[in-house]
């Protein structure tokens, strides 16, 4: 049998060392056998990836990004919560978060990128359910890498709050259980 590690490598990747958090907030939290594993972007070895879709993306660039971003995010289950990728017993919820003009519809297709890696390292424990959503940039800056699961006034101001920096066209936010 083969090891989610293993079908890792398949697509073409290591499981990364995950990237410090960068503001006050943990990678991960977990209640009973629920991971909550924090906001992850498109980031790789050569550092984060840059685009808007619909402007200088296209749906297939997008697509790669949303894996980069599913990578960073397996990598903080096995090394900020310290769960064996084959310990996995579903991956309940994934929301992407798509940096996109207007005018951009085929959200739901960068998405892809992301699912398609997951159920492919994870098998049926990789199958989720999922929301896919454009999100518009600031003009200098990325979206905020947090989703606020609860509906507090702080949290929801903390969705539409931007950072200087580079525009990461795709943010992965997920719950699994362990």
């Amino acid at each position: 049998m083969t090891s989610p590690l293993d079908k890792l490598r398949e697509y073409g990747y290591e499981l990364p060392q995950p990237k410090a958090p960068v503001a006050t907030y943990v990678p991960i939290t977990r209640t009973g056998n629920i991971v909550y594993v924090s906001g992850q972007i498109s980031s790789g070895a050569d550092g984060v990836v840059t685009g808007l879709l619909g402007d200088t993306m296209n749906v297939v660039q997008g697509g790669n990004a949303a894996e980069l971003a599913a990578v960073n995010f397996l990598s903080q289950i096995v090394h900020s919560a310290g769960v064996d990728l084959s310990k996995v017993k579903r991956v309940l919820k994934l929301t992407v978060f798509v940096a996109s003009t207007p005018e951009f519809a085929e959200h739901h297709l960068v998405a892809n990128g992301a699912s398609n890696l997951i159920g492919g390292v994870l098998g049926d424990k990789g199958k989720h359910a999922r929301s896919a959503v454009g999100m518009a940039p600031c003009r200098w800056a990325r979206p905020s890498k947090s989703k606020a699961s609860s509906k507090s006034r702080t949290e929801a101001r903390a969705t539409r709050k931007c950072h200087r920096g580079l525009l990461a066209p795709v943010h992965l936010d997920t719950h699994m259980t362990a």
